[in-house]
């Protein structure tokens, strides 16, 4: 009767897990469409046909030209230029993350006091809770973050293969995937560094000689890509990515949405303890997921990152860890009640965020088309950028004027847009249409106004396209 039971639960579990998986995915793909932004990434390469593997090299000190590499695969397939297909692709990988987070929770779940029926319960509520928790990554295209979470996932399921069995394709296998994330995001290396310094530093008299040579070639992957790195972008690079961000906004960023990094923070100090007082060296595999994600943590807190999206990779790593730890140390009912508290928290807010992004869809497809037949029939183009900006509005607007270009030859191929620093240098063709784009960001220059009213005078109308942010389009 309990073995009945048990299989019951597992299959509720595992059919509501696949239904929650169907009616996310299905909001994946819902009124799939370009957004203004770092979509023209896609617009210059996948999207026209072209592979993209060099758009992040050397770029600002930046290194991961695989971030986006899995796209490369539309260009072989015919017609698969648009954003229909592009999300297609991350749909797919929604359903591999589901599977490979599924197989990682059973895995470090399985040698705890729970039961089984707790353990399935556990497992469908914490995958839930990463919807909502790492829905950006699905329901938009940029970020790496979305590829880097899934082969962490197959990484460590291979690693604990490999551990379990001392099987050479396992470890062969773990190994690639370590090559390929360390070009997904610069951070990545700092995890696989974890694995191999945690185990040839602690516990390499409990480890077999193969496992040795494993994490030894784990090091020297991380040595390979750092030597990489610094030649190809540390060296070449005069001007280092940054987002303009100081040590407190990003503690006081962290502490508004990470919390459950300092929880894990709060673990990983016990673990320590437990290792060099206690000697304890028989979870380590559970330790390595621990560590990496708070180190992984660190070094994005180090780089003045106040971005969600760069700390998912630490939450994937550390949420499993403290979920073993706490089933074991404490009653499995209590993680499992305090994990749907917590969990309906924040899935409550996702009705919201998903009408927020299908209306940022609908809107961007909308206005994309509108702006077609704006762009269709002007004659010319002009960005009109004041000459006293702060250095810090002239880096906004040099981003927004490449997007402006990018989008702008996307949709209109055959015209180019002129940069001008003052209105009085737009020719008077009479009878031509012109187009003037015109930042928000010249609001620091003193003159924003009289150049507005100029505008205005020389018969331009301003035109409304929300979607294109910070940019005044005037039409005449």
């Amino acid at each position: 009767m309990n073995l009945y039971s048990t299989k019951t639960y597992s299959h509720i579990t595992t059919s509501l897990l696949i239904i929650c998986s169907i009616i996310f995915g299905y909001f994946i793909i819902k009124n799939a469409n370009w957004t203004w932004g770092d979509d023209y990434e896609f617009l210059i390469s996948t999207a026209v046909g072209k592979i993209e593997w060099d758009l992040h090299i050397a770029n600002h000190g930046r290194l991961y030209p695989l971030g986006h590499f899995d796209f490369n695969i539309l260009t072989f397939i015919h017609g698969a230029d648009g954003p229909s297909a592009h999300y297609i692709l991350v749909l797919i990988s929604f359903f591999i993350f589901v599977f490979l987070s599924f197989r990682l929770y059973q895995d470090i779940l399985q040698n705890t006091n729970a039961n089984q029926k707790t353990i399935s319960w556990i497992i469908l509520i914490s995958i839930i809770f990463l919807f909502y928790y790492f829905y950006k990554i699905f329901f938009f295209l940029v970020y790496s973050e979305r590829i880097i979470i899934i082969l962490l996932s197959l990484f460590f399921i291979l690693y604990s293969k490999f551990l379990s069995t001392k099987k050479l394709p396992y470890a062969i296998i773990t190994l690639i995937v370590s090559i390929y994330l360390c070009f997904t995001k610069e951070t990545s290396f700092i995890i696989f560094g974890t694995v191999a310094g945690l185990n040839l530093l602690l516990n390499v008299k409990n480890i077999s000689k193969r496992e040795i040579i494993f994490y030894c070639i784990l090091l020297v992957i991380i040595i390979i890509f750092l030597s990489v790195y610094y030649f190809v972008a540390y060296r070449s690079t005069d001007t280092y990515y940054s987002r303009h961000s100081t040590f407190e906004e990003v503690i006081k960023f962290s502490f508004r949405n990470l919390k459950i990094l300092y929880i894990a923070t709060a673990l990983s100090i016990w673990r320590i303890y437990c290792i060099l007082l206690q000697h304890d060296r028989k979870n380590f595999y559970i330790d390595s997921l621990l560590f990496s994600g708070i180190l992984h943590a660190i070094a994005n807190i180090i780089l003045k990152m106040p971005m969600d999206y760069y700390y998912f990779p630490a939450v994937m790593l550390s949420l499993p860890a403290l979920l073993h730890w706490g089933v074991r140390l404490y009653n499995p009912n209590w993680i499992l009640t305090a994990l749907i508290l917590i969990s309906g928290y924040y899935v409550r807010k996702f009705p919201e965020t998903i009408e927020s992004i299908q209306n940022l869809r609908i809107t961007s497809n909308h206005q994309f088309q509108e702006l077609t037949k704006l762009l269709n029939n002007v004659d010319s183009a002009y960005w009109l950028q004041e000459a006293n900006v702060t250095s810090v509005n002239v880096g906004l607007m040099s981003y927004q004027r490449e997007l402006l270009g990018v989008y702008y030859n996307y949709y209109n191929k055959s015209n180019k847009i002129t940069e001008i620093n003052n209105i009085s240098k737009i020719p008077d063709f009479a009878g031509k249409k012109t187009v003037i784009f015109y930042s928000n960001y010249n609001n620091i220059n003193n003159n924003q106004d009289s150049t507005l009213e100029k505008i205005y005078q020389l018969g331009y109308k301003k035109t409304n396209f929300s979607a294109i942010n910070e940019i005044n389009i005037f039409v005449n």
